[in-house]
């Protein structure tokens, strides 16, 4: 599902050249990694690069109120748009001239662009459901948005019970009671497991304490990793486009 403040702004490829943007990417200069042992500090100054150069090549934009409200509705398909604009002509049509002729014409066309809309979306819905149906917080995101309505009720704790037994509505004691109970439920869980004096290790069979190897990532590794990425996916904590990504893709692990 879509959040209304990460979709209010997009990237704006309408001026994007791949060829410019390889160009100006093999410009770049990445001596410093080699020069520093730091990789937290390498890392950050990698991707603040990068972070540059997209935004020289496909700058952020504000989407317009229009834009927002269908990216807030993936089902409105660019047809189900243009028979929009049709009805909303037809409607000032009939607003000029209230013949009986306008008026039925506007509320057949109307009535089948709202048909439209709730067949696309209750189809947009079932497929999402489906792909995303072993993925429980899209699930729910689904659903909330489904059964979502402007009179929402309030989910906060207005009133908890203390240990003591005691209901408190004191808006600065419930998040100490809330504290205090799950801080000690590890504790009171615990006295009522019984001991045992062996090690956790006495129950390891075959025990190999040369079991674990780990190998270097090659170059190849992460150039498949990144080609694997779902374009369609949100960015990543590094507001990196997917598919600008995977155009950097051969030359980025390049070591």
């Amino acid at each position: 599902m879509h959040d209304a403040k990460s979709d209010a702004f997009k990237y704006d490829y309408s001026t994007f050249c791949e060829r410019a943007f390889l160009e100006d990417f093999s410009c770049m200069e990445f001596s410093y990694i080699d020069n520093s042992n730091d990789v937290e500090w390498n890392y950050n100054k990698f991707f603040q690069e990068i972070r540059l150069l997209i935004e020289r090549h496909v700058p952020v934009k504000e989407c317009s109120r229009k834009e927002l409200k269908f990216k807030l509705k993936p089902w409105i398909s660019y047809r189900i748009q243009r028979m929009m604009k049709i009805r909303d002509r037809l409607l000032r049509k009939m607003k000029k001239d209230r013949s009986r002729n306008n008026c039925d014409i506007y509320r057949i066309f109307r009535n089948r662009v709202t048909n439209e809309i709730r067949k696309r979306k209750k189809t947009y819905f079932q497929n999402y459901l489906t792909t995303n149906f072993q993925n429980m917080n899209k699930l729910w995101s689904a659903i909330k948005t489904i059964i979502s309505n402007k009179s929402r009720t309030s989910s906060c704790i207005t009133k908890i019970k203390n240990e003591n037994g005691v209901m408190t509505s004191d808006p600065s004691e419930i998040p100490n009671v809330l504290n205090d109970y799950f801080v000690n439920t590890v504790e009171n869980i615990s006295k009522t497991v019984s001991r045992t004096p062996k090690s956790p290790l006495d129950y390891l069979i075959k025990k190999n304490p040369k079991s674990m190897f780990i190998q270097p990532v090659t170059h190849l590794e992460v150039e498949d990793t990144i080609s694997s990425f779902d374009s369609t996916k949100s960015i990543g904590p590094n507001s990196i486009p997917v598919n600008l990504l995977k155009i950097l893709g051969h030359y980025i692990p390049q070591p």
